[in-house]
């Protein structure tokens, strides 16, 4: 299918305003980013612009352009979105990701390291996640991840000591 577009006709200017309605609900719906340029895009080329124009404005490749007037003319409103992607898989579960989410909030007196919760994710699920992922990881369950302040520790020695000694072995008891 060849695009050409010469100027805009009244049927375009039909399809200009509902595309602007499209973009108006995009952006009260917080949707993509992706979606709400080609709503742009596709205004421009309904207004009469070159595909190489409105490609070069919003850097992407004619070919796109022509898909998604494609796309547009085809299926609608519904053809602007993105199309479900694979992916990786999980490797928790979601009942297991409650299942840590509890445990965490449950003993929320221990001072949860990143290594606490990778050894605890290996131990109970057999899970291995990189150590640099937890952060995310734990912002996905709504859980924070804050890291230690070193300084704070130093400032009184004898107050450090009595408390590994005293009370560390109780919490890890």
């Amino acid at each position: 299918m060849k695009i050409k577009k010469s100027s805009p006709t009244s049927a375009d200017a039909g399809k200009v305003k509902q595309l602007k309605s499209v973009l108006q609900r995009l952006l009260r719906e917080s949707q993509a980013v992706a979606a709400i340029i080609r709503v742009k895009a596709l205004i421009a080329y309904y207004k009469g612009l070159d595909i190489k124009t409105i490609a070069a404005c919003y850097d992407v490749t004619e070919k796109s352009v022509k898909n998604w007037v494609k796309r547009f003319e085809n299926e609608g409103e519904d053809g602007l979105n993105d199309k479900p992607r694979s992916g990786r898989p999980v490797k928790l579960p979601p009942e297991q990701a409650a299942e840590l989410k509890a445990q965490i909030e449950e003993d929320n007196q221990r001072v949860w390291t990143a290594r606490h919760v990778y050894l605890t994710l290996v131990t109970l699920f057999s899970v291995c996640y990189s150590v640099k992922y937890l952060p995310q990881f734990l912002r996905r369950l709504g859980l924070s991840f804050h890291k230690a302040m070193h300084e704070l520790v130093r400032k009184d020695s004898e107050k450090r000591r009595e408390w590994i000694q005293a009370r560390l072995p109780a919490i890890y008891a």
